[in-house]
Protein backbone atom coordinates (compact mmCIF):
# COMPACT_ATOMS: atom_id res chain seq x y z
CA UNK A 1 0.00 0.00 0.00
CA UNK A 2 1.35 3.77 -0.86
CA UNK A 3 1.26 6.24 1.92
CA UNK A 4 -0.85 8.33 -0.18
CA UNK A 5 -3.55 5.35 -1.20
CA UNK A 6 -7.15 4.80 0.34
CA UNK A 7 -7.75 1.29 1.40
CA UNK A 8 -11.27 -1.02 1.56
CA UNK A 9 -11.99 -2.15 5.37
CA UNK A 10 -13.55 -5.23 5.84
CA UNK A 11 -16.81 -3.90 5.10
CA UNK A 12 -15.91 -2.37 2.09
CA UNK A 13 -14.53 -5.71 0.84
CA UNK A 14 -18.01 -7.03 1.99
CA UNK A 15 -19.93 -4.07 -0.25
CA UNK A 16 -18.20 -4.96 -3.25
CA UNK A 17 -18.53 -8.60 -2.87
CA UNK A 18 -22.65 -7.95 -2.51
CA UNK A 19 -22.59 -5.06 -5.08
CA UNK A 20 -23.82 -3.10 -1.78
CA UNK A 21 -27.23 -1.54 -3.26
CA UNK A 22 -27.58 0.87 -0.40
CA UNK A 23 -24.57 2.82 -2.18
CA UNK A 24 -25.16 4.58 -4.92
CA UNK A 25 -23.63 3.94 -8.61
CA UNK A 26 -21.16 6.25 -8.31
CA UNK A 27 -19.52 5.35 -5.05
CA UNK A 28 -20.03 1.22 -5.31
CA UNK A 29 -17.48 1.90 -8.69
CA UNK A 30 -15.15 4.31 -6.47
CA UNK A 31 -15.15 1.82 -3.51
CA UNK A 32 -14.39 -1.22 -5.94
CA UNK A 33 -11.46 1.06 -7.54
CA UNK A 34 -9.72 1.24 -4.28
CA UNK A 35 -7.07 -1.29 -3.75
CA UNK A 36 -4.99 0.42 -1.36
CA UNK A 37 -2.50 0.61 -4.16
CA UNK A 38 -4.11 3.55 -6.28
CA UNK A 39 -2.97 7.04 -5.01
CA UNK A 40 -5.44 9.47 -4.31
CA UNK A 41 -4.31 11.13 -7.28
CA UNK A 42 -4.68 7.76 -9.26
CA UNK A 43 -8.07 7.47 -8.61
CA UNK A 44 -9.02 11.33 -8.95
CA UNK A 45 -7.47 11.28 -12.62
CA UNK A 46 -9.21 8.27 -13.16
CA UNK A 47 -12.89 9.13 -11.97
CA UNK A 48 -12.84 12.69 -11.02
CA UNK A 49 -14.00 13.81 -14.52
CA UNK A 50 -17.45 11.79 -13.74
CA UNK A 51 -17.92 11.79 -9.95
CA UNK A 52 -16.66 13.76 -6.65
CA UNK A 53 -13.89 11.55 -6.15
CA UNK A 54 -12.79 13.25 -2.62
CA UNK A 55 -16.45 13.62 -1.44
CA UNK A 56 -17.52 10.54 -1.71
CA UNK A 57 -14.34 8.99 -0.82
CA UNK A 58 -14.88 10.90 2.71
CA UNK A 59 -18.78 9.68 2.63
CA UNK A 60 -17.17 6.17 2.12
CA UNK A 61 -14.53 6.74 5.19
CA UNK A 62 -17.28 8.35 7.15
CA UNK A 63 -19.21 5.41 6.77
CA UNK A 64 -16.37 2.76 7.48
CA UNK A 65 -16.08 1.25 3.86
CA UNK A 66 -12.46 3.10 3.59
CA UNK A 67 -9.63 4.19 5.39
CA UNK A 68 -7.97 7.76 3.85
CA UNK A 69 -4.42 7.98 4.54
CA UNK A 70 -3.84 10.32 7.50
CA UNK A 71 -7.60 10.22 8.55
CA UNK A 72 -8.64 8.93 11.66
CA UNK A 73 -10.05 5.20 11.89
CA UNK A 74 -13.91 5.42 11.30
CA UNK A 75 -16.35 5.42 13.91
CA UNK A 76 -19.02 2.30 14.17
CA UNK A 77 -22.01 4.96 14.64
CA UNK A 78 -20.88 6.51 10.65
CA UNK A 79 -24.04 7.10 8.41
CA UNK A 80 -24.24 5.33 5.12
CA UNK A 81 -22.45 6.77 2.25
CA UNK A 82 -25.72 7.16 0.62
CA UNK A 83 -25.87 10.66 -0.92
CA UNK A 84 -25.92 12.82 2.31
CA UNK A 85 -23.87 15.58 2.04
CA UNK A 86 -20.28 15.95 4.22
CA UNK A 87 -20.45 17.05 7.54
CA UNK A 88 -17.82 20.09 7.20
CA UNK A 89 -17.76 22.65 4.14
CA UNK A 90 -14.88 21.72 2.28
CA UNK A 91 -13.21 24.00 0.27
CA UNK A 92 -14.87 23.10 -3.61
CA UNK A 93 -11.84 21.33 -5.57
CA UNK A 94 -10.97 22.86 -9.20
CA UNK A 95 -13.45 21.23 -12.16
CA UNK A 96 -11.49 18.67 -13.86
CA UNK A 97 -10.83 18.44 -17.31
CA UNK A 98 -13.89 16.80 -19.58
CA UNK A 99 -12.20 13.39 -20.58
CA UNK A 100 -14.35 12.62 -23.83
CA UNK A 101 -12.92 8.92 -24.29
CA UNK A 102 -13.77 8.37 -20.07
CA UNK A 103 -17.35 10.09 -20.93
CA UNK A 104 -18.31 7.97 -24.06
CA UNK A 105 -17.29 4.62 -21.96
CA UNK A 106 -19.45 5.85 -18.82
CA UNK A 107 -22.41 6.89 -20.93
CA UNK A 108 -22.62 3.16 -22.96
CA UNK A 109 -22.27 1.26 -19.98
CA UNK A 110 -25.08 3.21 -18.10
CA UNK A 111 -27.31 3.32 -21.35
CA UNK A 112 -26.47 -1.05 -21.08
CA UNK A 113 -26.91 -1.41 -17.52
CA UNK A 114 -30.30 0.85 -17.66
CA UNK A 115 -31.79 -0.20 -21.13
CA UNK A 116 -30.12 -3.03 -21.98
CA UNK A 117 -30.06 -4.47 -25.80
CA UNK A 118 -33.00 -1.67 -26.37
CA UNK A 119 -30.09 1.18 -25.99
CA UNK A 120 -27.64 -0.63 -28.27
CA UNK A 121 -28.02 1.60 -31.11
CA UNK A 122 -27.66 4.79 -29.19
CA UNK A 123 -24.75 3.20 -27.42
CA UNK A 124 -23.33 2.92 -30.85
CA UNK A 125 -23.64 6.31 -31.62
CA UNK A 126 -22.11 7.69 -28.60
CA UNK A 127 -19.32 5.57 -28.89
CA UNK A 128 -18.71 7.14 -32.18
CA UNK A 129 -19.05 10.56 -31.05
CA UNK A 130 -15.84 12.41 -31.83
CA UNK A 131 -16.57 16.32 -30.13
CA UNK A 132 -17.86 16.92 -26.93
CA UNK A 133 -20.44 18.98 -28.21
CA UNK A 134 -21.59 15.53 -30.46
CA UNK A 135 -21.03 14.19 -27.18
CA UNK A 136 -23.23 16.07 -25.12
CA UNK A 137 -26.34 16.64 -27.83
CA UNK A 138 -26.15 12.51 -27.54
CA UNK A 139 -25.99 12.45 -23.80
CA UNK A 140 -29.43 14.62 -23.59
CA UNK A 141 -31.06 12.10 -26.45
CA UNK A 142 -30.00 9.30 -24.14
CA UNK A 143 -31.66 11.05 -20.91
CA UNK A 144 -35.00 11.90 -22.91
CA UNK A 145 -34.66 7.99 -24.01
CA UNK A 146 -34.35 6.67 -20.68
CA UNK A 147 -36.71 8.78 -19.40
CA UNK A 148 -39.25 8.05 -21.82
CA UNK A 149 -38.45 3.82 -21.43
CA UNK A 150 -37.70 3.72 -17.71
CA UNK A 151 -38.85 7.12 -15.80
CA UNK A 152 -37.23 9.70 -13.15
CA UNK A 153 -35.76 7.08 -11.28
CA UNK A 154 -34.07 5.69 -13.97
CA UNK A 155 -33.08 8.64 -15.57
CA UNK A 156 -30.92 9.45 -12.00
CA UNK A 157 -29.21 5.29 -12.39
CA UNK A 158 -28.28 6.65 -15.83
CA UNK A 159 -27.00 9.98 -14.44
CA UNK A 160 -25.32 8.33 -11.35
CA UNK A 161 -22.69 6.68 -14.38
CA UNK A 162 -22.60 9.06 -16.47
CA UNK A 163 -23.07 12.78 -15.25
CA UNK A 164 -24.27 15.24 -17.83
CA UNK A 165 -20.84 16.62 -19.80
CA UNK A 166 -19.97 20.55 -19.05
CA UNK A 167 -21.54 23.00 -21.35
CA UNK A 168 -19.41 26.28 -22.99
Amino acid sequence: MTSDAPRRTAAGDDAVARHAPELETAARVLLAAVDGKRSLAILKARFNALVPVETILERLARAGYVELPGAPAPSPAASPATGAAPAAAAPAPATPAFDLAVARRMAVRALTETLGPGGDVLALQIERSKTATEFATLHAKALGVVRAQRGDDAVAAFLQWSPAPPTA
